[in-house]
């Protein structure tokens, strides 16, 4: 069969068939000419921009008069194909979503079902198909999505389902737990602090958690996964403190001679007892070697400075204590008296 074609390829003005040719106008009628049936219907288009897909079923047949024969030749041909509708015989690969992800409809297959007619497939790229929403379309509302297929003027749907944003609190909580870490801190090589480099990559971390804390279609394995990405890296700052060895159990052992001291000392100024000062100048140096027994930065060199300050602390405070009169004084107190009385 050859078709002579005219009007940019749009219309077929005549088929030629074993020879023979059929012409538009031909048959006794200035309306006589080519009509084509797609898929059991008449298109609304030319045969140039009419899309086609592999199955679908044409036939060109010759009427007397176009506006008038349509239903009298359907009647006189009953068998052909007629298309009476489409259904869904393969889901898409991808039925489920987080809110923000787009439609994926590769996968899918929907058959064409023709009386008298096979019953061929197309999926999303068959030209004469539309969907809606259509391919790569973002889903952002959570629930169920029904999805419309157009083909040849048959519709048929499916539905596919959109979660919504996974609960983020126990992420939200962990990553507070993490700020609060690093507020507690210091930061150098002392012992008890913590290197820069501990603390960058806490706050690296941290933020890698405020992202898919922060996104508006996290899924449950984002969460899960970014909650214990940041438990590992809270759990290895921990270890990154500075521990230095340091002995203070001399330091502890004098402090608590010291305290003995005062606490059996009497302050005033006879014999036997403490000037006042003296008390006061051992108690405020058994307060400064006790800050460096609480300091968990100090170093050993720190605590051995405090056991010998606190050491000539205690030689000072011994040595201020008021003595008793030796019977030597008494004789010459005695004398010095007794002179006095001679003399007055």
């Amino acid at each position: 069969m050859i078709a002579s074609l005219r009007d940019s390829n749009n219309y077929v003005e005549s088929i030629t068939k074993d020879g023979v040719m059929l012409k538009e106008k031909e048959n006794g009628s200035p309306h006589s000419g080519w009509k084509y049936l797609l898929n059991g219907s008449y298109p609304d288009v030319g045969l140039y921009v009419q899309p086609v897909s592999n199955g679908d079923v044409i036939v060109w047949h010759y009427v007397n008069d176009w506006g008038m024969e349509d239903s009298a030749w359907l009647a006189a041909y009953p068998n052909i194909p007629v298309l009476t509708g489409i259904s869904v015989t393969t889901m898409p690969t991808k039925t489920t979503y987080n809110v923000g992800e787009t439609l994926d409809l590769r996968g899918l297959l929907v058959t064409a079902s023709y009386q008298h007619g096979a019953a061929p497939q197309f999926n999303r790229n068959s030209s004469s198909a539309s969907f809606a929403p259509d391919h790569n379309a973002a889903l952002n509302t959570a629930g169920t999505q029904t999805i419309t297929v157009t083909f040849q003027g048959q519709t048929t749907t499916f539905n596919v389902t959109v979660n919504g944003p996974v609960n983020n609190a126990a992420l939200l909580a962990k990553i507070t737990e993490a700020q609060n870490a690093l507020g507690a801190i210091s930061v150098g090589d002392g012992n008890g602090q913590y290197p820069q480099s501990a603390v960058d990559a806490l706050n690296s971390a941290i933020t890698s958690a405020q992202a898919i804390a922060n996104k508006s279609n996290r899924t449950a394995a984002e969460v899960a996964n970014a909650l214990q990405s940041l438990q590992n890296a809270i759990d290895v700052f921990d270890g990154s403190v500075t521990v230095i060895s340091v002995d203070k159990s001399a330091l502890t052992a004098l402090i608590a001679t010291a305290a003995a001291k005062i606490n059996g000392a009497t302050a005033g100024t006879a014999p036997g007892q403490y000037p006042q000062s003296a008390v006061n100048a051992l108690a405020d140096a058994i307060s400064d070697a006790q800050d460096i027994a609480d300091d968990a930065r100090a170093l050993q060199s720190h605590v051995n400075n405090a056991v010998t300050a606190l050491q000539n602390a205690i030689i000072v405070f011994d040595s201020a204590k008021i003595p008793e009169p030796t019977a030597v004084t008494y004789q010459i107190a005695k004398a010095d008296v007794l002179n006095y009385i001679r003399t007055n």
